[in-house]
């Protein structure tokens, strides 16, 4: 669980992360980790970045925006990760959630296909 809070946080390498929960060897911290949680620590911080960027688009952050605040340096690269992980680009799927919520005008919804 511990782990899992300092990957979360974004503060912490796995190395340090490693360290901190007592293990020595990262590769063993791994291996414990994925028998643990059933991911790899990579998995994991996926998960977390992807879960953390979804709130920020629904909160009508840009996909730029999103991407810094979720970890990614690269918004291409957040964009394709986005896009593997939940099978829509970000922007579009921002879009879809505050229409759904009624933050957008209702002539922009039709061009969303809702």
């Amino acid at each position: 669980v511990m782990a899992k809070e300092l990957l979360a946080e974004g503060k912490s390498s796995v190395t340090h992360t490693c360290m901190t929960c007592g293990f020595g060897n990262p590769s063993y911290f791994s291996r414990v980790f994925k028998e643990k949680t059933g991911q790899t620590v990579q998995e994991y911080l996926i998960s977390v970045r992807m879960e953390a960027a979804k709130q920020q688009l629904v909160r009508g952050a840009s996909v730029n925006e999103a991407a810094k605040l979720s970890g990614y340096e690269d918004v291409c690269n957040f964009s394709k990760m986005f896009k593997r992980t939940f099978g829509i680009s970000p922007g579009y799927w921002g879009a879809k959630k505050r229409a759904e919520k009624g933050e957008i005008e209702d002539g922009k919804k039709e061009d969303l296909q809702l």
